[in-house]
């Protein structure tokens, strides 16, 4: 029963890992709905097409006006519109954008309060 246990904890604190490849993150979700997260975002990246010009994951954010989660990447090969979404709303129903003003601005303000 303990070594199971601990077999638990030892999992949890290695997705903990999340943060160190992540720009920023919501502290609202446990590491294991992170991962969760970046993990559908990747099958919606293969089955959009985008998995081609997927570069790298910066964050996970809440959208609370519209009630949805996204995943922001860096696209590969790109000089302009560099960071895509994936959006999941409460139904973990998907959409692929390009970022909008107050995403980048979102991104920003979550990068400077993890460096303070």
């Amino acid at each position: 029963m303990n070594f199971k246990k601990r077999e638990e904890e030892e999992e949890i604190s290695s997705s903990s890992q999340t943060e160190i490849w992540l720009l920023y993150r919501e502290k609202c979700y446990k590491d294991s709905e992170i991962v969760e997260f970046l993990d559908k975002a990747w099958e919606v990246l293969l089955d959009t097409g985008y998995a081609g010009i997927f570069g790298a994951y910066r964050g996970v954010h809440c959208c609370e006006d519209k009630h949805e989660v996204c995943v922001t990447f860096q696209k590969q090969l790109s000089t302009n519109n560099q960071i895509m979404m994936v959006a999941f709303d409460s139904k973990m129903d998907w959409r692929v954008d390009f970022a909008y003003k107050e995403l980048v601005e979102k991104e920003i303000e979550n990068i400077a309060q993890r460096k303070t």
